[in-house]
């Protein structure tokens, strides 16, 4: 399941809990559309901290889309994803290195403050290590 927030004008919380389904997929890219379209450049905040995996359909969703739609990535000029899975840290970080039109960002469950500072447009300074 994601759970959607708008935090405020241009700036969306998806809460994912448990195993995520084609449609979680589906509502959450809705939900991301209908941001754009009300704020035309979106800030969006993650948090992965209930997450536990991914049906192979949502996983080709979610691939699909982000695939298909890249060149729509300059209208999220930032990315917080909370969770504490190094291998989703280390996603974040090369995600971060290869697409450079948006700003993205892994923090811990212990940051989930500075997440929400940074997808504000607060300048957190990013870690100095390597995942």
């Amino acid at each position: 399941m994601i759970e959607v927030e708008t935090i405020a004008d241009g700036q969306i919380a998806l809460r994912v809990k448990g195993k995520l389904e084609k449609e979680d997929i589906a509502s959450a890219i809705e939900a991301l559309q209908d941001a754009r379209a009300a704020y035309g450049n979106v800030n969006i905040l993650v948090d992965l901290t209930g997450f536990a995996g991914m049906t192979l359909e949502a996983l080709i969703a979610d691939i699909g889309y982000g695939i298909n739609h890249l060149s729509e990535l300059k209208h999220y000029e930032r990315i917080a994803v909370i969770t504490d899975a190094d291998w989703i840290e280390a996603l974040i970080w090369v995600e971060n290195r290869l697409l450079r039109q948006t700003d993205m960002r892994a923090f811990e469950a212990e940051d989930a403050e500075l997440a929400r500072r940074f997808v504000a447009g607060e300048d957190i300074p990013e870690k100095d290590n390597e995942p």
